[in-house]
């Protein structure tokens, strides 16, 4: 029997590159035609959506990356800041702060041995009673602190050096030539140096009187003392009368 001809065929609807892939036999109904591109155009998108969602999740990857590295950043910002901090220079010791005595000896031996090693070598002479001046003593501690920092620290150099030399030494000099007349004999028992070593701020009874006049008619003529405020002053020769 000679061969039946094919029956014909129909396009299936276009594939995933809008080229037809099948054909469907000649009568297929054109729901089946529409649905079969339909099916074609569902599995077009959804390679699409695969590869969106796969550049999505690369895309999440590479922020997760980001957040760990910037938290890691900051965890090292933290422990250099942390370190730094603790390994900052030392405050300067404050004399006028101290209250216990070993730190105290301790500190007042450190000072004492540099002021033999490089402070008279390089400044004026101190009052044999220096120790007895609390004042004397802290900017001491100062100077010998900066001294340090200038000559042996991590950031010594010639110019910081001479900085110390030019502007530091003078400032304690200075403050040392306030009791280059003192003698020791007046620190002792009966000597007129010999006061509590806690200073009282003078007049402070002045206080409230003055701070009214400052606050509420500050351009009137500020108050007069007292009579007891005079005697005060002249009691702990705060007055300058001859």
């Amino acid at each position: 029997m000679p061969d039946q001809p094919a029956p014909p065929t129909t396009p299936a609807g276009p594939n995933s590159n809008g080229q037809a892939d099948g054909l469907l036999p000649a009568g297929t109904p054109a729901v089946l035609v529409e649905a079969a591109g339909l099916g074609r155009e569902v599995e077009r998108l959804s390679r699409r959506l695969s590869k969106a969602e796969d550049a999505h999740s690369r895309g999440l990857d590479e922020l997760r990356t980001m957040v760990t590295d910037l938290a890691t950043a900051l965890t090292q910002l933290a422990e250099t800041t942390r370190g730094a901090q603790t390994g900052r220079e030392d405050a300067p010791p404050t004399w006028l702060e101290i209250t216990d005595p070993g730190e105290a000896n301790q500190l007042l031996h450190q000072l004492a041995g540099w002021v033999g090693h490089a402070y008279i070598r390089l400044a004026r002479p101190l009052p044999a009673c220096w120790l007895w001046h609390p004042d004397l003593v802290t900017a001491l501690g100062w100077l010998h602190a900066s001294y340090t920092d200038a000559t042996t620290g991590p950031k010594a150099n010639a110019g910081r050096a001479l900085d110390w030399l030019d502007r530091h030494l003078p400032a304690v000099e200075r403050l040392a030539d306030r009791h280059a007349t003192c003698d020791i004999e007046r620190h002792t028992e009966h000597g007129d140096l010999n006061q509590p070593g806690q200073p009282a701020a003078p007049l402070t009874s002045a206080t409230a009187m003055v701070a009214d006049w400052w606050t509420t008619h500050r351009h009137e003529p500020p108050p007069a003392p007292t009579p007891d405020m005079v005697a005060e002053a002249d009691q702990h020769g705060w007055s300058t009368r001859r």
